[in-house]
């Protein structure tokens, strides 16, 4: 009669002593361990990376995308002062133009080689005067700086 299992090698001496005496492969074990490792490392990070872009599409569809009233009233507002006529006084004859025109009138002048504006250089202008004595602080601090030191500690 045949066997129905196969016998590895060695079986009738494991019989015959009583325990196994084939080793496990430990190098099958470990590539198999760092691949299960590898993979599930692959599998974090594919995850995370599909969990930051479905967060950042819902972020923008519910935050980003919808334009607020506010929004909507600036915009309008600015078209309006960007692209319409309008007094800002009557009565010195200063009018707002619309952007477009204010481009064109300023080409117009700097093709007849008149700007409108001074284009001379102006000299600068000393905003912050030159303090003589730095210990008065511009005479803001004049009676401290006249008080006497007070005497050192002993």
């Amino acid at each position: 009669m045949s066997d129905q299992y196969h016998k590895p090698a060695g079986f009738e001496e494991s019989v015959a002593k009583g325990y196994e005496q084939t080793d496990v492969r430990i190098g099958f074990i470990a590539w198999s361990g760092v691949a299960i490792v590898v993979f599930l490392i692959v599998t974090l990070f594919a995850v995370q990376s599909y969990f930051d872009s479905v967060q950042q599409r819902e972020e923008f569809t519910k935050i980003l995308e919808p334009v607020s009233e506010d929004y909507r009233n600036l915009r309008a507002r600015e078209d309006a002062e960007l692209y319409s006529y309008k007094f800002v006084d009557r009565e010195k004859g200063i009018v707002r133009l619309p952007i477009q025109r204010a481009m064109d009138l300023v080409v117009a002048e700097a093709k007849a080689g008149a700007p409108a504006h001074p284009t001379a250089r102006q000299p600068v202008k000393e905003v912050f005067p030159v303090v003589p004595n730095p210990k008065s602080m511009g005479g803001v601090n004049e009676a401290a700086a006249q008080a006497p030191a007070a005497p050192a500690a002993k």
